[in-house]
This record gives structure tokens, sequence and C-alpha cells, in this order.
């Protein structure tokens, strides 16, 4: 086998590994769903001699909230974390480069427009004694 077959067999085996773990996934979330669903019932009949039935959807609407949030600020606490921050400020970084890079290529081989200076670019290049002659 060669290099390329090699790849692209790797390559097959993930997507292999990916479809599976995506199926496996929707199982595990549909019978998490039911679930839950049964959980809710459950804990709202058994609440209902108690606290009556508005009480009891309440209660176990307040619960759902707390947990909600709960879920909410450890996602939100797991995005801001510092190494997440260094991983987009790396992307964008990337970014930058590979743009100023195919711009730089297009001038080099004269294809397209030239790059645009910024208004500070202009501001600090010295005046051209070229154009005011032909001018």
């Amino acid at each position: 086998m060669t290099g390329i077959d090699q790849s692209v067999q790797r390559i097959r085996e993930q997507v292999k590994l990916w479809c599976r773990r995506i199926v496996a996934g929707a199982f595990v979330f549909v019978f998490l769903v039911a679930a839950i669903s049964l959980l809710i019932s459950a804990s709202r009949i058994a609440l209902e001699d108690q606290l009556g039935p508005i009480g009891s959807r309440l209660l176990v609407a307040f619960v759902l909230c707390v947990l909600s949030a709960g879920v909410l600020l450890w996602a939100w606490k797991a995005a801001n974390s510092p190494v997440e921050a260094r991983k987009r400020d790396s992307i964008l970084d990337v970014i930058v480069l590979g743009y100023t890079l195919a711009q730089e290529l297009k001038a080099a081989l004269g294809v397209g427009e030239p790059p645009r200076k910024s208004a500070k670019a202009k501001a600090e290049d010295p005046p051209n004694p070229d154009s005011e002659k032909a001018a």
C-alpha cells in the first residue's frame, strides 16, 4: 500500500468511528429524553398530594430551571476558560496570517488588485516626487 492509500484507509476508519459515535449519541439522547419525561411525570404525581396540581408543576418547573441554569453556567465557564481563549486567539492569528500571505502572494504574482494600505500606512509614506512631476 502506498502512503496515500494508507491515509485514505485511516480517514475511512475515522469516519466509520465518528458515524458510530453519532448514532450511539442519538440513541442515548432519545433514551434520556424518555427517562426525563417519565421522571417529570412521576414526580408531579407524587407531589400532587402535598402541593396540589399547580404547586407540583411549579416545583418541577423550578427544579428544571435551576438545573438548566447550572448547566448553562458550567458551559459558559468552560467556553470562557483561558485555554479556550488561547485557542480562539491562535485560530484568529492563523486566519489573519493566511489572509496576509495570500494577499502578498497575489501581489507577487501580479494577480488581482495589490493589497490596500491602511490610512495610517498612507500617512506614514513619504511623498513620491515622481507623482508631483507628472501632474
